[in-house]
């Protein structure tokens, strides 16, 4: 974290640690402060009433401002999230929060307030190529805990303003600074996915988005009826369970059919795909890759990665087809596309290229 300079002393900065509350971020900040970096704290106020964060404070030994970004929050986030639940697709919104608000407006404040740097608690490395005269994104050193997926969408100006501590950690290592720092979060509970959603997602999306919850037809690849669901937001691609059909064979979402309001099902080797096509890229060493690059895939944040072909196009369409067949690929969900542990870039999934399993 900290800069070397010419005599081999060690640059203390001014820096802000984006603060939710949580360990990982409150440990941030704790080994920033222990680097001799001068630390303030910023706190996104996304809902509800403001953050209490005197605590944080009292703890820390740091100041820490609330920055309420309720309505950007509302419209950035969560109105596209209900917006792409009405297209029958599945979004990430974390990827938008990251790229639009904590790197965005919250970086922007901080760079307001004479910050040399944001430093979060994601756990992913940062590292500045000096063959290609920029930052590359790669995976955190212990790929169980990586949260790489979750930042693809930064562009170079936000990377370089950006800083990962917890990049070479393992979470038993950050609790275990967290009890002797004596910090009160040392044995919080893990956040959940998505921040703006407690519990069920089908009850939010019910209450903010109720015309995605009309029932319609449930068919098979060839149209025929098979019975009727409640609401295509409910389903998301690949599921198998809670449709309310009977089948000779086990039945999985192989799409939303949004035109007909239908939900469409099929046989287990129906859910594979030979690839898909992409939109909205966004490259990290900001050109494409060469095309027909060898590379590995991640089509959901918790999936293994996949080698695959990756043809980029200049206008922004990315093109993937994998080695061997993958399952359950979502429309709306990001892919992003790995070189070893490095993250070449990724983009949201907009058509699947379905195939019979091998």
């Amino acid at each position: 974290m900290s800069t070397r300079g010419s005599q081999g002393q060690v640059e203390r900065l001014t820096g802000a640690v984006a603060l939710s509350g949580g360990v990982d971020s409150t440990v941030t900040a704790q080994f920033l402060k222990e680097q001799g970096h001068d630390i303030f704290g910023v706190t996104m106020h996304l809902g509800g009433p403001p953050p209490d964060v005197s605590v944080l404070q009292q703890e820390l030994g740091i100041k820490v401002r609330v920055l309420d970004l309720r309505d950007e929050f509302r419209r950035s986030v969560i109105d596209e999230f209900c917006r792409e639940y009405s297209r029958g697709r599945t979004p990430n919104p974390c990827v938008t929060c990251n790229r639009a608000l904590k790197f965005g407006r919250l970086a922007a404040y901080a760079r307001s307030e004479g910050a040399a740097f944001l430093a979060t608690g994601h756990y992913a490395r940062r590292l500045y190529s000096s063959e290609r005269g920029c930052y590359g994104l790669h995976q955190a050193r212990h790929e169980e805990k990586d949260q790489s997926y979750m930042l693809y969408g930064l562009s170079q100006e936000q990377l370089a303003f950006a800083r990962f501590p917890l990049g070479h950690f393992k979470k038993e290592d950050v609790r275990q600074r967290a009890q002797l720092a004596g910090l009160s979060v040392a044995d919080a509970s893990e956040s959940q996915d998505i921040c703006f959603i407690t519990g069920d997602y089908r009850h939010f999306l019910k209450e903010h988005l109720p015309g995605a919850f009309r029932p319609g037809p449930i068919v098979n690849r060839h149209g025929q009826r098979l019975g009727t669901h409640d609401g295509l937001a409910g389903f998301t691609i690949g599921q198998r369970r809670g449709l309310g059909i009977r089948a000779r064979a086990p039945q999985y979402v192989i799409a939303l059919d949004t035109l007909r309001n239908a939900l469409v099902v099929g046989a287990v080797e129906d859910t594979w795909a030979t690839g898909f096509v992409a939109l909205e890229a966004n490259y990290l060493a900001q050109t494409p890759p060469p095309t027909g690059i060898l590379c590995t895939v991640k089509v959901r944040y918790r999936a293994p990665k996949a080698p695959c072909r990756l043809y980029a196009g200049a206008d922004g369409r990315l093109q993937a087809t994998f080695t061997a067949p993958q399952r359950a690929v979502t429309p709306g969900q990001s892919a992003v596309f790995y070189d070893g542990d490095e993250v070449l870039g990724g983009g949201i999934i907009q058509l699947v290229c379905m195939t019979m399993a091998p």
